[in-house]
């Protein structure tokens, strides 16, 4: 049986509608605390506008758009934004393949298709492919030895078989859906207490998935922008090693899909 697929953009963040204070304000929902605090404290964000001549939420507004529109164009069954207790993942009646992405990436043409006769196979819950990395301009090609971002797919059914609070931190946190991918497909090594037994387990977490129940792709699905305007690089170590910020954000490309 043929499935259908589903893109799951992970966030549906009002950009367009926000100031820096409401950034600031979004724990939980956008940032965590911790990140809500370094950003502000390091007043990373106001150093962006400064460097850009932009309003940092209407350009990852237009960000969002220009994503969302090639995710529009690639006609999937059903494109969801947003993770708001879906009513699509607690139904059991029609199983699906599930593509979580954040809001500022996007997908191949051809994707569709491809994850269609991918799962072809019933015993296959999990498929992964290589993504292209453009981090600031510099573009690499790669498989991870992860569930990254946005280069892999799930099957809907797969995903079911946690409670829907974990359903849904599988699809919002690509870190947790490996973790509990791994423990489910291809449990970790136990850890026994001997210095052997510790490091095999303290290196389980990051280890590719083996499974016969895991398909990896050989062709590239999916583009992950790494841009000055990521909340991940704005609070990464990154800005500690300029000492003048302002001048290594202006130095940056935009993001290609919002190059103007």
């Amino acid at each position: 049986m043929t499935l259908p697929v589903r893109i799951v953009v992970r966030t549906n963040v009002p950009w367009e509608r926000m100031t820096l204070n409401d950034v600031y304000a979004q724990r939980g929902r956008l940032l965590d605390p911790f990140t809500v605090q370094e950003i502000r404290d390091r007043a990373h964000l106001a150093a962006w506008e400064r460097a850009t001549g932009r309003d940092f939420c209407q350009y990852r507004a237009s960000i969002k758009a220009a994503c969302q529109w090639r995710l529009e164009a690639l006609e999937a069954d059903a494109l969801t934004i947003g993770l708001d207790r879906p009513a699509w993942l607690e139904d059991h009646s029609q199983d699906e393949i599930l593509l979580p992405i954040d809001d500022d990436d996007s997908f191949e043409p051809g994707i569709i298709e491809r994850m269609r006769t991918a799962f072809a196979s019933p015993i296959i819950d999990v498929v992964v492919w290589k993504r292209r990395i453009n981090h600031t301009g510099t573009v690499t090609v790669a498989h991870a030895n992860y569930l990254d971002t946005c280069n892999h797919a799930l099957r809907k059914s797969f995903v079911q078989q946690w409670y829907l609070d974990d359903s849904l931190r599988m699809l919002a946190n690509h870190w947790h859906c490996h973790d509990m991918t791994c423990a489910r497909l291809n449990p970790p090594i136990p850890n026994n207490g001997t210095p052997m037994g510790i490091a095999l387990a303290m290196r389980q977490p990051v280890r590719l998935l083996v499974s016969p129940r895991v398909l990896a792709l050989p062709e590239v699905w999916s583009t992950y922008y790494v841009h000055s305007a990521s909340i991940s690089f704005l609070t990464g170590s990154k800005m500690d090693a300029h000492q003048d910020r302002r001048a290594y954000l202006a130095s940056l490309p935009l993001h290609p899909l919002v190059a103007r």
